[in-house]
Order: C-alpha cells, then structure tokens, then sequence
C-alpha cells in the first residue's frame, strides 16, 4: 500500500510529492469568459459540475469535489485520497490539511521543507519544477507544477497550496506528465469548486495584488 511510508513520519512534513516513496508549466483553454490563466491574476468561478461525471463528498467541514470514478480510500493519513481511475499506482489526488500553530509550521516552511524533500528523494527523481506565490488582500497561496521521473517514466503533479484561518492547505494532483492537457482544467474544477464551511477556498471576487515566481533554492 502507497501509504504505508508515511505512517512514521510527522504530519508536517507529509508531502503528496513523495506519496509513492515519489513530481512543470502552465496553459488552459480559455474558452469562456469564466475560464481564467493563474498567470493573468485571476481566479474564476467554480462552475456547476455535472453529476453524472462529479461527486462530492463531506468531509468535516469542507466539502470536495473529483470525478465520479476516483473513489476516495479509507484512510487516516490524509483529509482526502484517490487514485486515478488510470491504473497506474504512482498518480493520485490528495488533499491534507495542517494547523499552524499545532504543527509549529507556517505555509512558507512547509515549502521548504517539501523542497528539501524533492531534492533528497532516491527513489522519484526531481528533474524540474515551477513556483508562483499569489497574493491576495487578506492571504497568499502558491501554485506549483513538479516533474519527478520513477524508472525512466515522467509524472507532473498540480499543487496549490494556501492558509485559510491558520489552517494550511495542500490540493495536489499526480499524473503523467504526457497528460498535463487533459488534467490541467479539471484540476482547475477541483480547485475553484472546493469549499470551507460553505465557502469557496478561491472566489473570483478575490483580486490577487501580485504574482511572483519562487526559487525554492533561495526561499
């Protein structure tokens, strides 16, 4: 079971990068007026989802949506855990979630420290990442896309990360690097769909004041 590695190691430093023991670039169709680029500043609707192809589930008080098909595994190491409906072993969806002040962590040294373990990981190669830091008016959240390379085959994983009320915040999606057209807008879907006590985790009355790239090597 992927999940028997972490069992040991201390909640804050839990790092879906490295789920499998094991992570590129940004576009997205902008079709529509409420399909929006991260790298234009904005944030856009969630829209309605059909249920034929989504399910939502409650759990706590945030509610998450993903296809139908990823069934989430019971388990107690995450807030949220799928796999794919692909077969492959090494791509998930996972959702964790960490108090601040009880786990000594601020959003920025949890970066750090995923770094640290990108960089130290034997069996996922790191081959190249990048890193945006958004700021909002009342918070700041950081989306980021890692390639990994297990036995000689590429993953990219989507991740946000973002701090809600002194709760961190880490949304992430592994898959095939050569696939990163077909998730790239569904993993927007996840994101502007994802709600804290009936709220939306990303709103598009958010403005964001600012972008900047992240060099983790100088975080």
């Amino acid at each position: 079971m992927i999940l028997e590695c972490y069992r040991l190691l201390p909640i804050m430093i839990i790092i879906p990068l490295w789920i499998s023991c094991n992570f590129n670039t940004n576009s997205i169709n902008n079709t529509e007026k409420e399909y929006l680029k991260v790298d234009e500043l904005q944030i856009r609707k969630g829209k309605s989802l059909n249920p034929k192809d989504w399910h939502c589930y409650e759990v706590q008080y945030d509610r998450i949506c993903c296809p139908v098909l990823w069934e989430p595994e019971k388990q107690n190491n995450f807030l949220f855990f799928t796999q794919l409906n692909d077969s492959d072993t090494n791509t998930f969806f996972v959702v964790l979630r960490h108090d601040e002040e009880l786990n000594n962590i601020t959003l920025d040294n949890y970066l750090r420290e995923a770094y640290i373990q990108l960089k130290d990981d034997t069996n996922e190669i790191f081959k190249e990442y990048s890193l945006r830091e958004l700021v909002f008016e009342n918070k700041k959240s950081f989306y980021g896309e890692f390639t990994t390379d297990i036995r000689d085959s590429l993953f990219l994983s989507l991740a946000m990360y973002t701090e809600v009320k002194g709760i961190i915040y880490d949304i992430t999606l592994k898959i095939p690097a050569k696939e990163r057209e077909v998730y790239y807008e569904l993993f927007q879907d996840i994101l502007f769909n994802y709600k804290i006590n009936e709220h939306f985790l990303f709103s598009e009355r958010e403005e964001i004041n600012s972008i900047h790239p992240i060099d983790l090597s100088t975080f």
